[in-house]
This record gives C-alpha cells, structure tokens and sequence, in this order.
C-alpha cells in the first residue's frame, strides 16, 4: 500500500469521523432548541396565569 493510499484511507476516515460529530450536533441542537420552545412555552403560561390571579 503506497503512503497516498493511506492518506486516502486516513482523509476517508476523517471525513466519516467529521460527518458523524455533525450529525450528533444538529441532533443535539435539535433537541435544545425544542427543550427552549417547551420553556417560553410555560412561561408564557404562567404568565396568563400571573395576570389572571393578579386581576
């Protein structure tokens, strides 16, 4: 196996390496970006809550 073919491999390698850590990071992303929605979700509902008690 010549050193070119190597690096080959090694660049393969890396970029499947790169590809995966992207994924796991949108998904990751993805799922803090909903846990932010779930929370203005609540307070926005305790806020309805808040002005209705203090009426």
């Amino acid at each position: 196996m010549t050193r070119a073919e190597i690096q080959q491999q090694v660049d393969a390698l890396a970029q499947q390496y790169l590809d995966r850590l992207r994924v796991a990071h949108e998904k990751r992303q993805a799922e803090l970006q909903a846990q932010i929605d779930e929370c203005e979700r609540q307070r926005a509902l305790i806020a309805k809550r808040l002005a209705i008690l203090d009426s």
